[in-house]
């Protein structure tokens, strides 16, 4: 294959688009072995992650999670994770490798 043919523009993949309505209005399955969960719960659970992340915490709802960071005390990002909630308790889903 010649490397034009490899490199297609940007536009192609856009066009895509009946494909990717398709993943984004269906349920998918994808390998996540490699990812722990850390449960947080109790009544001041909101208040502590929000004091913690730089996502709006506020915004989780059981129908809603976000992609968030945690930043050490200079601002510097020390992990990125996706944060979401089930019933009463939030979710946090990382790689294994920072789990405690």
């Amino acid at each position: 294959m010649a490397t034009s043919e490899m490199m297609k523009p940007a536009t192609d993949w856009l066009a895509a688009g009946s494909e990717l309505d398709h993943y984004w209005s269906s349920d998918i399955v994808a390998e996540l072995s490699s990812f722990g969960l850390i449960a947080v719960e109790g009544p001041d659970a909101r208040t502590f992650l929000a004091s913690l992340f730089t996502g709006d915490v506020r915004l989780i709802s059981p129908e809603q999670g976000q992609f968030t960071s945690w930043c050490d005390g200079k601002g510097r990002i020390m992990t990125t994770f996706w944060l979401f909630m089930r019933n009463d308790t939030f979710y946090l889903l990382l790689p294994k490798s920072l789990l405690p």
